[in-house]
């Protein structure tokens, strides 16, 4: 019998833990209502650090805290909590294990470094915690939250720093075509929320990211293919990462339920393929990466952010153009969003 490796084991039981809440008829990760979480609430998070978790890590962790009921979102490792003056709770066992990397130091305690001068790191995964499993936990001082107008002008803002063309057609879709590389939605107030607004575009522009002089993914499949619901769960996971970032999904107003069913269609295809969800987060991690989310949004625990001087993208792009128009009698092949 071949013994599974720690990664293997990781990533079964966390794919065991999501079809048990798709069969119990449960609210899936990317379903939860944030705004009664205790703490911060949004993506997973390193409680030392403050550093929210991100790709496979991140799915593991929302997925855990769903499963298990935590309603925290911060974990730390055992020797974490002991460095932070407090301790595992006696009796309480980890229950999730992430993929982290750690530097690699000498004899001496130097840091080890590859030819090419980069910090030589050992990837390993290592069991966490949930605060909730733990006593004596500084507590982080609470971050203003921020008003919804801020968030939705944050959204507004990725999208226009984005570079993708993004027309209202007024249709009763919502696509990206390749064919023009254009994102085409239907108006504003066709919209039943502002938030559900802007996830749908966030996931159109998720798509948009496969285009040649974008991230230069291919996607083959047709609809019904698994090479298409793979596109799908990429761009439904960069729209979650996206909505947590910036705290949409804090909003009154916002129904995360949207992502919900549409993810768990395609995660049917891939119940015998543990590894794909995990592809897929690790492929939303890079889109997010690209269009530098995380330049529009502060840490759970981060300090005050100042909108004025933080937004600042990593690479220059041509703003999009957002711009209303009537729409065509006959609308090109796309990928079409939820």
């Amino acid at each position: 019998m071949t013994t599974q490796s720690k990664e293997e084991l990781a990533k079964n039981e966390t794919l065991a833990r999501l079809f048990e809440l798709i069969e119990k008829g449960k609210p899936l990760p990317w379903q939860a209502d944030w705004t009664t979480s205790k703490g911060m609430g949004g993506l997973p998070y390193n409680h030392n650090s403050g550093r929210a978790y991100t790709g496979g890590n991140m799915i593991t962790l929302l997925i855990a805290q769903m499963a298990l009921g935590w309603k925290s979102s911060a974990f730390v490792t055992y020797n974490g909590a002991i460095r932070d003056g407090g301790n595992v709770i006696k009796g309480e066992k980890a229950k999730v294990a992430v993929r982290l990397a750690t530097p690699v130091k000498d004899k001496s305690g130097e840091q080890v470094y590859n030819e090419d001068g980069t910090e030589k790191m050992y990837y390993g995964y290592f069991p966490l915690f949930n605060v909730e499993q733990c006593e004596g936990l500084s507590i982080a001082p609470p971050v203003v939250e921020k008003p919804v107008e801020w968030r939705h002008a944050m959204a507004e803002k990725l999208l226009a720093d984005s570079g993708v063309t993004i027309l209202h057609d007024g249709g009763d879709r919502a696509y990206y075509s390749r064919n023009d590389d254009s994102v085409h939605l239907p108006f504003k107030s066709q919209f039943k929320t502002a938030s559900g607004y802007y996830a749908t575009a966030a996931h159109e522009i998720g798509h948009a990211s496969m285009a040649p002089h974008r991230l230069n993914r291919e996607v083959k499949g047709k609809m019904g293919s698994k090479d298409y619901a793979f596109e799908e769960l990429r761009a439904e996971i960069f729209s979650m990462i996206v909505g947590s970032s910036i705290g949409l999904f804090r909003d009154p107003e916002y129904d995360p339920a949207n992502h919900a069913a549409y993810v768990q269609h395609y995660l049917e295809l891939f119940k015998e393929e543990p590894d794909a969800l995990f592809r897929a987060a690790a492929d939303a991690q890079k889109i997010a990466t690209y269009y530098n989310v995380e330049a529009y949004a502060h840490e759970p625990c981060g300090p005050e952010y100042d909108a004025s001087t933080a937004v600042k993208p990593s690479t220059a792009r041509k703003s999009s153009k957002t711009r209303t128009r009537t729409p065509k009698p006959k609308q090109e092949h796309a990928l079409q969003a939820a």
